[in-house]
């Protein structure tokens, strides 16, 4: 039965060959030959792939009772757990290293609880602050809420100008304006708010006038030109120097910081060309 292979000096045992010379029997477990090469049935390697994964089994269970620090034998490899890895030694020295799943589960979970934590940290704040910023924005008198509600106006420009007067619970309102509805908005939000009485409007529409609307856009560029030292006035969402034209004659209304500030918008202004007069009705604040 057995055929010598001359090439390769094997004997023939059916499926597998085995160098000549190589003596053993075929037990239920595959061949077994302390001196030559083994080769396994397939019976035999099930059985090893058995014994391996009770191996892996084992390290996994030592990993989890020392609470990731332990570690496991297997053959020649030394393995076990390195903080939230998993190393494998073997006989040349090499480490092969993965993160543990258990531990890098913990680490999400614990910082989903950081996060949540922090996120109901910032709502409580946010509940004890904005109400106290709101409060201390309200406007604490019926005089501020009056001008505020003035400055809000959408049309209210640099080319108009309100003001107004209280007596206990009446409002009368004052200034010039550029628009016919912009006279009756004014005294419309101002009837509006708690503790108004009544309201006298006695603002002024302006005429209609291409040569004062000329005169108007000569006079915001020379004193909100880039180049001019009244050019920080005009940064704000309503200018602080207003300028209002009747008939070619200018009146200057507003705040500046300094006398010399009043002084050089008086002087610009007059230097425009089709000026007949300027008045100068700034006031020098903070």
């Amino acid at each position: 039965m057995k055929k010598r292979v001359e090439e390769r000096g094997m004997l023939d045992l059916g499926e597998e060959a085995v160098p000549e010379g190589a003596r053993g029997e075929r037990g239920g477990g595959g061949f077994v030959e302390p001196e030559g090469l083994a080769v396994k049935t397939p019976e035999a390697q099930s059985r090893g792939q058995a014994k391996k994964e009770e191996e892996e089994e084992a390290v996994a269970g030592a990993g989890r009772a020392h609470g990731g620090k332990g570690y496991a034998k297997t053959g020649e490899e030394r393995t076990g757990w390195r903080g939230n890895r998993l190393f494998v030694e073997g006989p040349g020295g090499t480490v092969v290293e993965s993160r543990s799943p258990l531990k890098e589960k913990g680490a999400q979970m614990y910082l989903n609880k950081t996060i949540m934590v922090a996120a109901l940290a910032l709502l409580v704040a946010l509940a004890v602050v904005v109400p106290g910023a709101m409060a201390d924005k309200k406007p604490r008198s019926l005089g501020d809420q009056v001008r505020r509600e003035l400055i809000m106006l959408p049309y209210y420009s640099v080319f108009d100008w309100l003001g107004y007067e209280l007596k206990g619970n009446q409002v009368t309102l004052e200034g010039q304006v550029t628009r016919p509805s912009l006279r009756s908005d004014a005294e419309a939000v101002v009837k509006d708010l708690e503790g108004v009485g009544s309201v006298v409007n006695n603002i002024e529409v302006l005429p209609n006038s291409p040569n004062d609307d000329r005169i108007r856009r000569a006079v915001y560029r020379t004193l909100y030109a880039e180049n001019s030292p009244l050019f920080r006035y005009g940064v704000g969402a309503v200018d602080s120097i207003h300028i209002i034209v009747k008939n070619g004659n200018v009146t200057l209304v507003g705040t500046v910081n300094t006398e010399m500030d009043k002084n050089i918008a008086g002087i610009r202004a007059n230097g425009v060309t089709g000026v007949f007069s300027v008045t100068n009705n700034l006031t020098v604040g903070s």
